[in-house]
C-alpha cells in the first residue's frame, strides 16, 4: 500500500511518552486482581497460581476492558473498533454453565444437546464462548446461566478444567 511504519523508541525511564499504553497496562492488570479476588470468593476458597483456568484471566480481563471501559468520547473500545455496542451474553468468569454440545443436532433433551463447563471468556474473532471441560475447552455459540446462585460455582468443574490458552490446539471443539 506504500505505507512504512517506523518504530519510535522512547527513552528508558520515560514513561510520560508511553502514558496511554502504561494506563491501559495498570488498568487489565487491576481487572485481573479483581477477576481473581472474585472467583475465589465465589468459591469460597483461594484458588491456587497454579490452576490452569487462571491462565484464562488476562485476556477475559483484557477483553472486558475492551467492551466496557468508556472512554472521553463516551463510547468503549469495542464500539470505536467494531462500529456497535457490545451485546452478547456473558457469565462471570469461571462460573459454571450450560453450553450447546458440538454436533448435538438431532439429540433429544437436556441432556443429549447441553453440558456443563466452566466459562472461560469469549473469542474476539468468532464471538464463540470459550467453555473449559474435562475433556478440553469446547467453543460454543449458545450458554445458558445457571438458575441459582449455588449452581453456578461448581469446585469439581472448575477443577476438570487442564487446557491453558497455549495447549487448547487439537481439543477444542466447536458446536
Amino acid at each position: 500500500t506504500g505505507l512504512e511504519v517506523v518504530p519510535e523508541e522512547s527513552p528508558v525511564g520515560e514513561s510520560q511518552r508511553n502514558g496511554r499504553v502504561e494506563r491501559a497496562v495498570r488498568t487489565v492488570k487491576g481487572q485481573i486482581r479483581t477477576m481473581k479476588e472474585a472467583l475465589g470468593s465465589r468459591y469460597e476458597d483461594r484458588i491456587p497460581g497454579h490452576h490452569p483456568v487462571l491462565s484464562w484471566v488476562p485476556g477475559h480481563a483484557a477483553a472486558s476492558v475492551v467492551r466496557y471501559n468508556v472512554g472521553k468520547d463516551g463510547r468503549t473500545a469495542h464500539e470505536r473498533w467494531k462500529g456497535k455496542k457490545f451485546k452478547k451474553e456473558v457469565a462471570e468468569f469461571g462460573e459454571c454453565v450450560w453450553f450447546l454440545k458440538p454436533r448435538s443436532r438431532g439429540a433429544t433433551g437436556m441432556a443429549g444437546r447441553w453440558s456443563e463447563g466452566i466459562w472461560l471468556g469469549i473469542r474476539e474473532e468468532s464471538g464463540e464462548v470459550m467453555i473449559g471441560t474435562k475433556d478440553g475447552v469446547m467453543k460454543a455459540r449458545t450458554i445458558r446461566r445457571k438458575s441459582s446462585q449455588g449452581q453456578r460455582w461448581n469446585r469439581t468443574k472448575l477443577d476438570e478444567v487442564m487446557a491453558t490458552p497455549w495447549n487448547v490446539g487439537r481439543d477444542v471443539q466447536r458446536d
